[in-house]
C-alpha cells in the first residue's frame, strides 16, 4: 500500500503541476490538508496538535482555494473523533467554528468574480448530467487520464465502492470509526473538489475535469479507496469464529495490485509524452525569449556556445526581439532568476 500510494502520489499524469512553478502550491495545498487531517483524527488531541491542525488550514487556505473545504472537514472530524480529547468537545468545536469563520471571511474579503466568467454559477444547476458527468470525471481521471468513458466509470464506481466498504466495515465488521475516519475525510476532500471546481468549470466543458492539475487533488480520493479497499478485503477474508484467512481473497488482493501496476505503467508513459510536449510547446519558446533578452550575457553566451551547432544555428533563427513592454518584463524576471541562479541560470556564478 505505501507503494500504491507513493505511485499516486509522485504520478507524471499531473505534469501540469510538475512543470509550473506557481502551481507547486496544489501540492502544498493537499501536503497542508492531510497533514491537517492526521494530527485531528489521531486520538488524545490536545491544544498543541489543535493549533498545529489549525495552521496546516492557514497553509492550505492561502496556498489554493480549495483549502477552504478543510474547514468543514475539520469541523467533522472534530464532531466524530477525539471522544477521549484532552480538550472539550465544546471548546474545541467553538475554537475551530470561530478561527474558520475568520479565515474565511479574510479569504473572500473584496472577493472579485473573474470577468471570464461569462455566464452565472448557477448554470450548472440547468445542466445536471453534464455536471454530474463532471464530478465522477474529475475523480477517474487520476487512472483514466487518456480514457474519458474509463474515468467516468472509475469515479463513479469508486464513490459506491467507498460507501459500501465504509457500510460494511462499520455495521458489519464493527470497525472503529476512528480508524475510518481519515480516510472518508480525504476522500471528502477530493469530492468536494470535484463538485465546487464542477461549478465553475462546467459550463466551460465536462472535459475540463481530466486536466491534469486536478489530479493532484483527485489522489487522496483514490488514496483512501485503496486503503478502504484493502481493509474490505482483510474484513472479508476472515473467518470471525476461526480468525483464519481466505486465501481467495488475498488472491484478489494481488490481482487488483497487479491489476494497478499495470494501469499505472500505462498512465506513466503517458505523463512522459506529455511532459515532452508540455516541454517542447511552452518551456523551449520562453527558454529562447529570455536568451534573447539577455545575449551578452557571459553566462547565456556559455549556454549558446555549448550547444550542438545545428542546434544553435537553429535557436539562433529562432530568437527574436520582444517589443518594448514585454522587454521590460522579462528583465525583471531574468533579475530574478539571475540573482537566484534558477531556470537557465542554476550553472551559472552569481551577480557580483
Amino acid at each position: 500500500l505505501i507503494l500504491v500510494n507513493a505511485v499516486l502520489v509522485l504520478s507524471l499524469t499531473q505534469y501540469h503541476n510538475w512543470l509550473v512553478g506557481w502551481q507547486l502550491v496544489i501540492f502544498l495545498n493537499v501536503l497542508a490538508v492531510v497533514a491537517g487531517i492526521v494530527l485531528l483524527a489521531n486520538p488524545g488531541l490536545s491544544w498543541i496538535r489543535l493549533a498545529a491542525a489549525a495552521g496546516m488550514g492557514l497553509v492550505a487556505t492561502y496556498s489554493f482555494g480549495s483549502g477552504l473545504l478543510f474547514w468543514p472537514i475539520g469541523f467533522g472530524i472534530l464532531c466524530l473523533a477525539n471522544l477521549e480529547a484532552l480538550i472539550g468537545r465544546r471548546t474545541r468545536l467553538v475554537f475551530w467554528t470561530c478561527l474558520s469563520l475568520m479565515v474565511t471571511a479574510s479569504y473572500l474579503y473584496r472577493y472579485e468574480t473573474p470577468a471570464c466568467h461569462r455566464v452565472p454559477l448557477s448554470w450548472f444547476l440547468e445542466h445536471v448530467s453534464e455536471y454530474a458527468t463532471f464530478v465522477v470525471r474529475f475523480l477517474g481521471s487520476a487512472l483514466f487520464p487518456t480514457h474519458r468513458i474509463g474515468a467516468d466509470w472509475a469515479g463513479g464506481l469508486s464513490l459506491l465502492l467507498l460507501v459500501g466498504a465504509s457500510w460494511f466495515l462499520v455495521w458489519k465488521r464493527h470497525t472503529k470509526l476512528q480508524v475510518l475516519l481519515p480516510y472518508l475525510a480525504l476522500s471528502l476532500y477530493s469530492l468536494l473538489n470535484a463538485v465546487m471546481i464542477g461549478i465553475g468549470r462546467v459550463e466551460i466543458s465536462v472535459n475540463q475535469a481530466t486536466a491534469s492539475r486536478y489530479v493532484t487533488l483527485s489522489n487522496p480520493f483514490w488514496i483512501a479507496v485503496a486503503m478502504l479497499l484493502f481493509l474490505l478485503l482483510q474484513a472479508a477474508g476472515t473467518n470471525l469464529a476461526t480468525g483464519k484467512s481466505d486465501a481467495r481473497f488475498k488472491v484478489a488482493q494481488w490481482t487488483l495490485l497487479c491489476a494497478f501496476a499495470v494501469l499505472m505503467v500505462h498512465n506513466m508513459e503517458f505523463g512522459k509524452r506529455k511532459l515532452r510536449h508540455f516541454s517542447y510547446r511552452f518551456l523551449l519558446p520562453a527558454r529562447h525569449e529570455y536568451l534573447a533578452v539577455r545575449r551578452d550575457d557571459p553566462c547565456v553566451q556559455r549556454i549558446l556556445n555549448a550547444l550542438d551547432p545545428a542546434v544553435a544555428e537553429e535557436l539562433e533563427e529562432s530568437l527574436r526581439e520582444p517589443d518594448e513592454t514585454r522587454r521590460d518584463q522579462l528583465e525583471r524576471i531574468m533579475d530574478f532568476l539571475r540573482k537566484h541562479r534558477l531556470s537557465i541560470f542554476r550553472d551559472c556564478d552569481p551577480p557580483h
